[in-house]
């Protein structure tokens, strides 16, 4: 049996199509209209502006990641250099 479905997991609500051939309409939003994210990411979109222009600030020196952000970044890493048949 092939399951085609998710249970409520990060989110995505049970009997949620997970195979990817039910896509939903894409819904397209102005730029001062609030796209309903919900409060955190929305709270996140609205300070970009400020995080952006202090990363091309004289003082910024580089990104400082967490253990957790170091460990996905070094997957990814490995992951490409393994699939491009580097050793």
């Amino acid at each position: 049996m092939i399951r085609t479905t998710a249970p409520c997991l990060d989110g995505i609500a049970g009997r949620t199509d997970v195979t990817g051939r039910v896509r939903p309409d894409t819904e397209h939003f102005m730029i001062d209209e609030d796209p309903g994210l919900g409060l955190v990411l929305s709270q996140d979109a609205a300070f970009l502006p400020s995080v952006q222009e202090g990363m091309r600030s004289k003082a910024f020196k580089g990104q400082l990641w967490s253990e957790q952000e170091q460990r996905l970044r070094h997957f990814h890493v490995e992951l490409e250099r393994r699939l491009n048949g580097s050793n």
